[in-house]
């Protein structure tokens, strides 16, 4: 892009900005009446004398309510409009990288912040003594991001740091006492295939399975052919939070699918023990009113969403319990996993409280595991947690 063409494309995002801030202005103004008649009187009083009614009458009818409506819609999609029209233009002059977020030919891959290392070793500090505190046989798996699989669509010159270096110095870190799964290669080798959403920084379906399959090899058991899943489809035309941040208008739209045993199904009955110390129950591992709710966390219709904890018990031949510690990674695996065990705990380390921490009862588990995204791994502590469950 030449030099003039480079001011005019600038000049032309500075210009859409003001609009954009000024858009909100706008919705202020339908939102609050009584600030329109402080701002435009004359006209008020005007509209008043043509219909021989009053200002309060005029905004309170029926009338005056659906066009204060439609103009908010209007509003609303044009504001959208000119967020993605700078969204563009800032593109074309050649800003692939907005707010923290990749913006490719037809996805958006986030990129995750540089690890903090005193979070990293706080974290298999925390992992190594609950290890040592049980003795029961534990894994572990560091997912990648999205940018890390899918780097053949971002720009070499992009600044990405090295996940794979830095998950494997993990693994070392483990290595004797944790049984490291690296799912990092198996990911990387499908890198074609929909393994992660285009709109929102969480794996799929199909990236869970492939977690699944690594998983099997580690923890003694057989794994299940994708074609013994049937695949049902819950959304198609699904717009995550990464496009909520960023209305990229040439984005694809995700597909929401969850996979249910065909063969030899499986009865589930879940437990939501939620922040607020409600419990909710449920005879599917699917919540369907955040299907019907719509909006950018609908993925979390499988297992509900974020809570301290969730007890699933299965109707199966197999009796084996599992202990999960994971963040939200483990909505894209566990529709898999949960058929090879009879019982699964889920634990939220960022949410769980220390009563619920000393209700677990660890001991009664059979194996134990450790799930995390490398950007919830490197930024979140949860090792004191574990510190205090080793104690």
């Amino acid at each position: 892009m030449t030099k003039r063409w480079r001011v005019v494309v600038l000049g032309a995002i500075n210009v859409i900005s003001v609009l954009v801030l000024a858009f909100p202005f706008g919705f202020a103004l339908s939102r609050h009446p009584e600030l329109l008649r402080s701002l435009l009187p004359t006209v008020f009083q005007q509209q008043s004398q043509k219909q021989s009614v009053g200002v309060d009458a005029l905004l309170l009818s029926q009338q005056a309510t659906s066009d204060a409506n439609a103009l908010l819609k209007q509003q609303l999609e044009e504001y959208i409009t000119l967020r993605q029209l700078k969204v563009e233009l800032k593109r074309f002059a050649g800003q692939q990288l907005q707010d923290g977020i990749f913006l490719t030919d037809d996805a958006m891959y986030e990129n995750i912040a540089v690890p903090n290392d005193s979070i990293t070793q706080s974290n298999i500090n925390g992992m190594l003594e609950f290890v040592y505190r049980y003795y029961i046989p534990t894994y572990a798996v560091v997912v990648p991001t999205a940018c890390a699989i899918k780097q053949d669509d971002i720009p070499s010159s992009a600044p990405l740091f090295n996940q794979k270096t830095y998950i494997d110095s993990i693994y070392r870190d483990i290595s004797g006492v944790i049984t490291a799964c690296d799912v990092y290669s198996a990911l990387f080798a499908a890198m074609d295939e929909y393994t992660y959403y285009r709109t929102h920084p969480e794996l799929t379906g199909l990236g869970g399975y492939y977690l699944y399959t690594v998983l099997s090899d580690k923890m003694s058991f057989t794994p299940r052919t994708l074609a013994q899943f049937e695949q049902n489809y819950l959304e198609h035309n699904f717009y995550g939070t990464l496009y909520s941040r960023i209305p990229y208008a040439q984005v694809q739209p995700d597909i929401i699918s969850y996979y249910r045993m065909a063969l030899f199904s499986r009865e589930y009955s879940m437990v939501r023990y939620e922040t607020d110390g409600t419990i909710k129950k449920y005879d599917d591992l699917i919540v369907p009113e955040l299907l019907e709710s719509g909006g950018d966390r609908m993925t979390d219709a499988i297992l509900g969403g974020p809570a301290p904890m969730i007890t699933i018990k299965v109707d199966s031949p197999y009796r084996d319990k599992l202990l999960i510690f994971t963040d939200q990674t483990v909505k894209s695996y566990l529709p898999f996993l949960a058929a090879e065990y009879g019982e699964i705990t889920i634990v939220d380390l960022s949410l769980i409280d220390e009563k619920q921490l000393k209700s677990l009862g660890v001991n009664r588990y059979n194996q134990i595991l450790f799930t995390y995204s490398l950007d919830t791994f490197s930024q979140v502590d949860f090792g004191q947690q574990l510190l205090t469950l080793a104690n």
